[in-house]
Parts: structure tokens; sequence; C-alpha cells
């Protein structure tokens, strides 16, 4: 794992997803999680919160990234989404942290 401190790349993540942050938001919100769509639905993604940098930098490789639309096809036993035409099986807690608007 990187360290946050001394990883360049990952401090350029951080910052990369703050800047797509919606204005005026602090904490909280109204939008759901990817975690409670239920399957079949379509979403786009809104913002990542509290992730790591590695986190961040894995999802953004995969797509995963503001603006994203992603179709949720199954729920369980893990979270299968479809990105871009590829399909993603993503662990719960981080699906948990990326909110998503309707598409």
């Amino acid at each position: 794992m990187p360290d946050l401190e001394r990883s360049a790349s990952a401090r350029w993540f951080q910052r990369f997803f703050a800047r797509l942050r919606p204005e005026g938001r602090v904490g909280g919100s109204s939008h759901a999680t990817l975690a409670e769509v239920p399957p079949g639905q379509s979403v786009v993604v809104i913002e990542i919160e509290e992730a790591r940098g590695d986190q961040l930098a894995r999802l953004a490789h995969l797509g995963v990234l503001p603006g994203a639309a992603i179709r949720v096809l199954r729920r369980r036993p893990v979270l299968i989404v479809e990105v871009e035409g590829t399909t993603l099986a993503l662990d719960p807690d981080v699906a948990a942290h990326i909110r998503v608007g309707q598409a």
C-alpha cells in the first residue's frame, strides 16, 4: 500500500476527486450510495467519499469516476456492476462510499 504522505499519485487523485465534489457540500448527502442501488438500475457517479489514494487510483483505472454511468447487475453475493461495457465486482464497503444519482 502506498504511503499517502509520500505518494505523489495518491495526492494527485485526492486533489482531483476533491475538485469534482459538488460545491457547497461538506459531508452528508441526499444521494444514494452504489451499495443501495437495486439490480437492473443505471446510475451516474456523483462523488467518491473517504477513499484512500490507492483506492481512488484503482477505481479511476477501472472507469469509476464522477460522471461515469454504472449499471448494477447483481448485489449478492457481491456487487456486480457494468461500467462502459466492462463488468466489475466491487467490495460492498467500497460501493458504500460511491455516491450516485439518477442516470
